[in-house]
Parts: structure tokens; C-alpha cells; sequence
């Protein structure tokens, strides 16, 4: 397989899927910004769902690397939990662009099983991760967590999806970026 060719497939179907949602998109406009023809698409990726599910394939496996580094660098719960929500800044960067996971889920009823359980993978890999480092935190006396870690965890994640999409409406990162600020101050107790 042409590495250069299926890789800028996937970088643009990624920003398509980031700003235009699954179904905002074709073959055919993947083939006029990359100048191929979509047979070429078709030849690395048969379908959209094994599309989605490379592209799906390549975010977890960034998260997990984004997670790694994090805890890696160790330090005070707090600002771990800070760095991880740099994680959804990143991805939402200067031009808006929404978690291609969230944008996915949105046609949950259709796409494939394939597609669907990576999109699982990323919830469930955040909240596990979330719930231990919250767990650790309360353990250790550095958090005061105001409700159950699992809860909190799933309260962050879904919390970080729908700021990015309402700062997205108002095409505002400010509001984003204050969002965060408030979510991490409504789950963690001040001080510790």
C-alpha cells in the first residue's frame, strides 16, 4: 500500500469528518483535493467504513499516545487532568475542528459494527482513564472529588464533546476554553 497516499486519504477525510460530519463528505471530494481519482480511494479503502475505521484507528491510537505522555510526565492530579483537556483544544485548534469520534457517533445508526465499536473504544478508554486518575487523586488526598469517580469521569468527557460543539456554533474558543475552566471547577474541589 502507498503509505503518502492512503496517509493524505486519511488526513482529509479526517478534516472532513472534523468540519463537515460523516456524511458531509464523498469519495469524489476526498479525489478533487488530493487530485486522484476515487478509484484510488477505493483501492485503499474498499468502503467509507474501513475509511472511518483507519481513521478511527489512527485517533485512538494518538490518545493513547497522548494519555502515555501525560502520565509520563507525572505530576500533581490536577494538572494532569488540565493536560487532558489540552487534548480537546488541540483537536479543536484555531479553525474549530470537532472530535472526528463525536462527529462519527452522530450516524451511529449508520455505520458499521466495525466503525461503532471504535468509537466505543475512544468513550471507554477516556472514562477508564479519567476514573482511574480521579481514583488516584482521592486516594492520595490531592483531589476532594465532589460525586463518584466513574460518574465524574463520564460527566468530563461528555462535558469536553459538547463545549467544543456550542464554542464550534458560536465559532468562539474562548468560550471553550472558559467551559473547561468551569467543568474542572463544578468536579474538583478547590485547594488540595
Amino acid at each position: 500500500m502507498n503509505i503518502k497516499t492512503s496517509e493524505k486519504i486519511i488526513d482529509i477525510a479526517q478534516e472532513m469528518v472534523q468540519t463537515r460530519g460523516y456524511h458531509g463528505f464523498s469519495y469524489r471530494d476526498i479525489s478533487e483535493r488530493i487530485g486522484i481519482k476515487t478509484a484510488s480511494i477505493h483501492y485503499h479503502y474498499p468502503a467509507k467504513s474501513d475509511l472511518a475505521k483507519a481513521l478511527l484507528e489512527r485517533g485512538l491510537d494518538a490518545f493513547d499516545k497522548d494519555l502515555e505522555a501525560i502520565d509520563a510526565e507525572g505530576g500533581h492530579v490536577k494538572v494532569r487532568l488540565q493536560k487532558f483537556t489540552q487534548i480537546f483544544l488541540k483537536t479543536y485548534g484555531d479553525d474549530g475542528r470537532l472530535c472526528p469520534f463525536c462527529m462519527i457517533a452522530t450516524s451511529q445508526n449508520t455505520i458499521s459494527g466495525e466503525v461503532q465499536a471504535e468509537v466505543s473504544a475512544f468513550w471507554m478508554k477516556g472514562e477508564a482513564w479519567l476514573e482511574n486518575l480521579l481514583e488516584s487523586g482521592e486516594r492520595t488526598g490531592e483531589l476532594e472529588l465532589k460525586g463518584s469517580a466513574q460518574l465524574l469521569s463520564r460527566v468530563l468527557l461528555s462535558s469536553l464533546e459538547g463545549a467544543m460543539i456550542v464554542a464550534k456554533s458560536f465559532d468562539d474558543r474562548d468560550r471553550l476554553e472558559a467551559s473547561i475552566g468551569f467543568i474542572l471547577s463544578l468536579i474538583i474541589e478547590k485547594g488540595g
